[in-house]
């Protein structure tokens, strides 16, 4: 790691109220639609919570081995079958009650965080179809509806895992049936504005991740959202699939430029400009390359704060009011950046800072693929984001020009 920046003239005076909502990526701490908790307080009674439990430590059993890289495809695997006395919970209802108060809620924040960064670099984005491919019990969809839901009128569900798909259905009512079309296999799936992979790759086996996610690209029609655990296995998921998505759009792109420029395309027949576009990465880097950071000790993710409701607290048998979702992510866009986006010359804060009296040491990954560390000190004066720093947040982007110390 480099302990020092050049100066970036082009950032001077950039400290605007549109420069915070740009670089403010992390939320305060997520909060839950009350309709949906009160969807799942309706779900649960006539179960009780101690039923739930043995579904939901299977199922977090499970999760811990896929973010480590160890575990199949949980959605098509998990198999749980409880016996209690009193009203037994069904399977099916089981493991989509405990996958309702143990794993949605953390993907709903997280989902909600990144929907509303892409929203937020791309204000012109109003997208009227979303494709989610591992969508559990509808968490990503319900994340989508409340950053795009005046725009959005088509969402394709695809979820192997019955009893989980049902669930979903249930927790976003009736009055979404002719939005959300739920299925079990992206098999006839059709082309969507937003194509969304949250917590889905990492169950893939390695030798068919690659398919799947040119597929996925191939269904996009303008951004590809990927969300894996935060762990060491889960970000070189999200490095590697990025990685093919960008390789693969970008050398079209170029085949496309090079037989436009030559007059013909591979069959020898006259061609005029390049209709398909290439592609480019929006978060959390702007550059195509690998991500910078080692990967043995530190490796690309970030974390959500969000808060447990009451229920959520007795079934994972919990005390503290919130819990802390790490995750690793990527964003990727059909054509060319926009020009207008300012933060694509921004570096990205790779863990908390560190604030102490009179300095605040931040790790950056820059627009320029170093990974430094910065100091930013209260004599570097307004114009290098002093006061700014003592609020900044792992995730965030740093607008402010850093001091050369070297």
């Amino acid at each position: 790691m480099r302990f020092r920046v050049l100066l970036a003239s082009s950032h001077r005076g950039c400290h605007t109220d549109a420069t915070t909502t740009l670089s403010r990526v992390r939320i305060p701490t997520y909060q839950h639609p009350p309709k949906l908790t009160a969807r799942l307080s309706e779900l649960v009674e006539g179960h009780g919570v101690k039923e739930i439990r043995p579904y939901a430590h299977d199922l977090l059993q499970e999760y811990e081995r896929h973010s480590r890289g160890g575990g199949t495809n949980a959605r098509e695997d998990l198999r749980i079958k409880r016996k209690r006395g009193g009203a037994r919970v069904g399977q099916h209802d089981g493991v989509g009650l405990a996958y309702s108060f143990t794993r949605m809620p953390a993907t709903m924040a997280v989902t909600h965080r990144i929907f509303m960064e892409l929203a937020n670099r791309l204000p012109e984005l109003e997208p009227e179809s979303m494709l989610d491919f591992g969508a559990g019990t509808g968490a990503a969809i319900w994340s989508g509806l409340e950053t795009w839901g005046e725009s959005l009128n088509s969402v394709q569900a695809v979820e192997v895992n019955q009893g989980m798909a049902q669930m979903g259905q249930r927790l976003l009512g009736g009055e979404k049936d002719e939005l959300v079309r739920w299925s079990p296999s992206l098999s006839g799936a059709s082309k969507a504005d937003v194509v969304v992979a949250s917590y889905a790759l990492g169950e893939i086996p390695a030798t068919s991740r690659v398919p799947f996610v040119k597929k996925l690209w191939e269904l996009t029609n303008q951004c590809l959202v990927l969300v894996e655990p935060g762990s060491r296995h889960g970000a070189a998921v999200i490095d590697d699939m990025r990685s093919v998505v960008l390789s693969r759009a970008n050398s079209k792109h170029r085949k496309k430029l090079s037989q436009a420029k030559q007059g013909t395309d591979s069959n020898g027949l006259r061609v005029g400009a390049p209709s398909v576009q290439g592609a480019h990465c929006i978060a959390p880097y702007p550059f195509e390359d690998r991500c910078p950071l080692p990967g043995d000790q530190t490796w690309c993710h970030f974390v959500q704060r969000l808060q447990r409701t009451r229920l959520m607290l007795h079934v994972k048998q919990g005390t503290l009011p919130y819990e802390d979702e790490k995750f690793s992510y990527t964003v990727i866009a059909r054509g060319p950046p926009s020009p207008d986006d300012p933060a694509r010359h921004w570096p990205r804060i790779m863990s908390e800072p560190v604030k102490r009296k009179g300095h605040v040491l931040m790790d950056l990954v820059t627009p320029d693929q170093q990974y430094i560390r910065a100091t930013v000190t209260k004599s570097d004066g307004a114009e290098h984001g002093y006061k700014y720093a003592r609020k900044a947040a792992w995730g965030d982007l740093w607008p402010f020009p850093l001091a050369d110390r070297g």
